[in-house]
Protein backbone atom coordinates (compact mmCIF):
# COMPACT_ATOMS: atom_id res chain seq x y z
CA UNK A 1 0.00 0.00 0.00
CA UNK A 2 1.35 3.39 -0.94
CA UNK A 3 0.12 6.81 0.09
CA UNK A 4 0.87 10.14 -1.47
CA UNK A 5 -0.45 13.57 -0.82
CA UNK A 6 0.00 17.29 -0.76
CA UNK A 7 -1.99 20.16 0.57
CA UNK A 8 -3.57 18.17 3.40
CA UNK A 9 -5.00 15.26 1.41
CA UNK A 10 -3.76 11.72 0.92
CA UNK A 11 -4.54 9.18 -1.75
CA UNK A 12 -4.13 5.48 -1.14
CA UNK A 13 -3.17 3.18 -4.00
CA UNK A 14 -4.08 -0.45 -3.36
CA UNK A 15 -3.70 -3.27 -5.84
CA UNK A 16 -6.88 -5.32 -6.22
CA UNK A 17 -5.94 -8.96 -6.74
CA UNK A 18 -9.30 -10.68 -6.43
CA UNK A 19 -12.88 -9.99 -7.42
CA UNK A 20 -15.72 -12.28 -6.40
CA UNK A 21 -19.48 -12.27 -6.88
CA UNK A 22 -22.38 -13.47 -4.76
CA UNK A 23 -26.13 -13.16 -4.38
CA UNK A 24 -25.66 -11.23 -1.14
CA UNK A 25 -23.32 -10.26 1.68
CA UNK A 26 -23.33 -11.40 5.31
CA UNK A 27 -22.28 -8.25 7.20
CA UNK A 28 -21.86 -10.00 10.56
CA UNK A 29 -19.49 -12.66 9.24
CA UNK A 30 -18.14 -10.34 6.51
CA UNK A 31 -18.35 -13.05 3.87
CA UNK A 32 -20.21 -13.47 0.59
CA UNK A 33 -23.65 -15.14 0.81
CA UNK A 34 -24.20 -17.73 -1.92
CA UNK A 35 -21.17 -17.06 -4.15
CA UNK A 36 -21.86 -17.09 -7.91
CA UNK A 37 -19.64 -17.25 -11.01
CA UNK A 38 -18.99 -14.14 -13.09
CA UNK A 39 -21.35 -15.43 -15.82
CA UNK A 40 -24.26 -15.51 -13.38
CA UNK A 41 -23.32 -12.06 -12.04
CA UNK A 42 -23.47 -10.73 -15.62
CA UNK A 43 -26.90 -12.34 -16.10
CA UNK A 44 -28.17 -10.84 -12.85
CA UNK A 45 -26.80 -7.45 -13.88
CA UNK A 46 -28.57 -7.62 -17.25
CA UNK A 47 -31.84 -8.70 -15.61
CA UNK A 48 -31.56 -6.04 -12.89
CA UNK A 49 -31.41 -8.64 -10.10
CA UNK A 50 -29.41 -7.92 -6.92
CA UNK A 51 -25.86 -9.21 -6.48
CA UNK A 52 -22.65 -8.15 -4.76
CA UNK A 53 -19.09 -7.64 -5.97
CA UNK A 54 -16.29 -8.22 -3.44
CA UNK A 55 -12.84 -6.69 -4.00
CA UNK A 56 -9.84 -8.17 -2.17
CA UNK A 57 -6.09 -7.62 -2.01
CA UNK A 58 -3.19 -9.93 -1.16
CA UNK A 59 -2.27 -10.43 2.49
CA UNK A 60 -5.55 -9.15 3.88
CA UNK A 61 -8.43 -11.30 5.16
CA UNK A 62 -10.97 -8.47 5.14
CA UNK A 63 -12.31 -7.24 1.80
CA UNK A 64 -11.30 -3.83 0.50
CA UNK A 65 -14.78 -3.04 -0.72
CA UNK A 66 -18.18 -4.63 -1.23
CA UNK A 67 -20.56 -3.27 -3.86
CA UNK A 68 -24.26 -4.04 -3.58
CA UNK A 69 -25.87 -3.76 -7.03
CA UNK A 70 -29.59 -3.79 -7.81
CA UNK A 71 -30.46 -2.04 -11.07
CA UNK A 72 -34.18 -2.80 -10.73
CA UNK A 73 -34.07 -0.74 -7.52
CA UNK A 74 -31.86 1.90 -9.19
CA UNK A 75 -29.28 1.28 -6.48
CA UNK A 76 -25.57 0.68 -5.92
CA UNK A 77 -24.18 0.62 -2.38
CA UNK A 78 -20.45 0.67 -1.67
CA UNK A 79 -19.08 -0.51 1.67
CA UNK A 80 -15.38 0.10 2.38
CA UNK A 81 -13.58 -1.99 5.02
CA UNK A 82 -10.35 -1.37 6.90
CA UNK A 83 -7.68 -4.07 7.37
CA UNK A 84 -9.35 -5.23 10.61
CA UNK A 85 -12.65 -5.90 8.85
CA UNK A 86 -14.53 -2.86 10.16
CA UNK A 87 -16.85 -1.07 7.75
CA UNK A 88 -15.43 2.44 7.76
CA UNK A 89 -17.22 4.07 4.86
CA UNK A 90 -20.51 3.65 3.03
CA UNK A 91 -21.79 5.15 -0.21
CA UNK A 92 -25.43 4.91 -1.30
CA UNK A 93 -25.88 5.73 -4.98
CA UNK A 94 -29.30 5.91 -6.65
CA UNK A 95 -30.20 6.48 -10.27
CA UNK A 96 -32.82 9.19 -10.64
CA UNK A 97 -35.43 9.61 -13.38
CA UNK A 98 -32.72 10.19 -15.98
CA UNK A 99 -29.97 7.51 -16.15
CA UNK A 100 -27.42 10.31 -16.45
CA UNK A 101 -28.43 11.61 -13.00
CA UNK A 102 -27.02 9.89 -9.94
CA UNK A 103 -27.81 10.83 -6.36
CA UNK A 104 -25.18 9.90 -3.81
CA UNK A 105 -24.74 10.04 -0.07
CA UNK A 106 -21.74 9.09 2.07
CA UNK A 107 -21.27 8.00 5.66
CA UNK A 108 -17.97 7.49 7.42
CA UNK A 109 -17.74 5.47 10.62
CA UNK A 110 -16.28 6.79 13.83
CA UNK A 111 -14.96 3.50 15.11
CA UNK A 112 -13.39 4.42 18.42
CA UNK A 113 -16.10 4.61 21.09
CA UNK A 114 -14.88 5.32 24.65
CA UNK A 115 -15.66 2.45 27.00
CA UNK A 116 -17.03 0.26 24.22
CA UNK A 117 -14.07 -0.68 22.03
CA UNK A 118 -13.20 -0.50 18.39
CA UNK A 119 -16.07 -2.11 16.51
CA UNK A 120 -18.26 -1.30 13.58
CA UNK A 121 -21.04 0.82 15.13
CA UNK A 122 -23.56 0.57 12.30
CA UNK A 123 -26.56 -1.68 12.65
CA UNK A 124 -25.87 -4.08 9.82
CA UNK A 125 -28.73 -5.86 8.14
CA UNK A 126 -28.41 -8.84 5.77
CA UNK A 127 -28.30 -7.73 2.16
CA UNK A 128 -29.57 -10.94 0.62
CA UNK A 129 -32.39 -10.78 -1.93
CA UNK A 130 -35.85 -10.75 -0.39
Amino acid sequence: MRTSGSGGWAAMVVEVVGVGYAQGWDPAARVPWRPIPVTEARERDTEGLPYVVVYRTAGRAAPLEVRHVSWRDHYVGVWVYDARGRRVEQWDLRLLDDPARLLGSRRAAHITVPGVGEEDRWLDRPTSPR
